[in-house]
C-alpha cells in the first residue's frame, strides 16, 4: 500500500466477511484499516455472503424461502465483521452479487434478500451498497425505482466496457444521481507502482467509501416558515 501511493488510486476494495468470500485475509486488522485511512486510502468494504440461486459459481446460495431472514442475518454479520475492523456506524458496506439468470423465480430471490440486507443495515446505522452486473442485479433494482422497494443507497455497477464514468445505461440518470455509484470498468491485469505489482480490476469511484471510525453527519437544515402580515389584512407565508 505504501508503494502505491504512487499511483493514481486512492481508493481499495477490501472483502471483510461472507459466506462465499474466497480469500483468507491474514493481514487484515483494524490497525490496518487505520493506518491506511491516516494515508490517504478510501477503504471500499466488500461482503461476500450467499449467492442467487441455480448460480453457475459453485456458491453457496440463497434459501428462496428464507432470503429475507437471511439477507438481515448477512448485515448482521457484516456489522460485526466491520466493527472489528474499526469500521463504525455510518459507514458504508457493499454487498457483492455476481451475476446471475433473469428468470423471474430468481430476480424475486436476489429483490427480497437485497431489500432486507439495506433494511438491516440501516437499522444498525450504516449505509448499504451493492456490487453487481449491470445485466443482472443492477438492472433488477433499477427497475425498482419508485416502486417503494428498498433500494440501496449507493451502487456499484459492473461493467466492463473501459469507460471511466458512472453513467450506464442501465440505470436512468435520475437513479443513484448524486455521488452514490462506483464503476467497475475494466477487468482483472496487472499494474506495477513503487515496485509493488498487484492484480486488480479498476474502478471509477463516486459513491460513499469507508475510513476508520464512526463517520458523523450533521443534519441538513430544515425548512423555515416565516409569516408576514399585509396591509389589505392578507397573511404571506414564505
Amino acid at each position: 500500500m505504501s508503494s502505491w501511493g504512487a499511483s493514481r488510486y486512492r481508493a481499495i476494495g477490501v472483502y471483510i466477511g461472507g459466506a462465499n468470500m474466497a480469500c483468507a485475509q491474514p493481514n487484515l486488522s483494524s490497525a490496518w484499516v487505520t493506518r491506511q485511512s491516516a494515508s490517504g486510502w478510501h477503504v471500499i468494504p466488500i461482503y461476500v455472503g450467499l449467492q442467487a440461486p441455480f448460480n453457475s459459481c459453485g456458491c453457496a446460495a440463497i434459501a428462496s424461502g428464507s432470503a429475507a431472514a437471511q439477507g438481515v442475518a448477512a448485515a448482521r454479520d457484516a456489522v460485526v465483521q466491520a466493527q472489528a475492523l474499526g469500521l463504525g456506524a455510518g459507514n458504508p458496506v457493499y454487498y457483492d452479487m455476481e451475476g446471475y439468470d433473469q428468470s423471474s423465480t430468481v430476480r424475486s430471490v436476489v429483490l427480497t434478500f437485497l431489500a432486507s440486507w439495506t433494511s438491516q443495515l440501516h437499522a444498525e446505522g450504516y449505509k448499504s451498497g451493492v456490487y453487481s452486473s449491470a445485466a443482472s442485479g443492477i438492472r433488477d433494482l433499477a427497475r425498482q425505482a419508485g416502486t417503494g422497494y428498498g433500494e440501496p443507497d449507493d451502487i456499484w455497477i459492473a461493467n466492463w466496457n473501459g469507460t471511466a464514468s458512472t453513467v450506464d445505461a442501465t440505470v436512468p440518470s435520475s437513479d443513484w444521481p448524486t455521488h452514490q455509484r462506483l464503476h467497475q470498468y475494466s477487468g482483472a491485469h496487472n499494474e506495477t507502482y513503487g515496485g509493488t505489482t498487484i492484480n486488480i480490476d479498476r474502478d471509477y469511484v463516486d459513491a460513499a467509501t469507508a475510513a476508520a471510525g464512526t463517520v458523523t453527519t450533521s443534519a441538513a437544515a430544515g425548512p423555515a416558515l416565516s409569516v408576514a402580515p399585509v396591509a389589505d389584512g392578507s397573511i404571506d407565508l414564505y
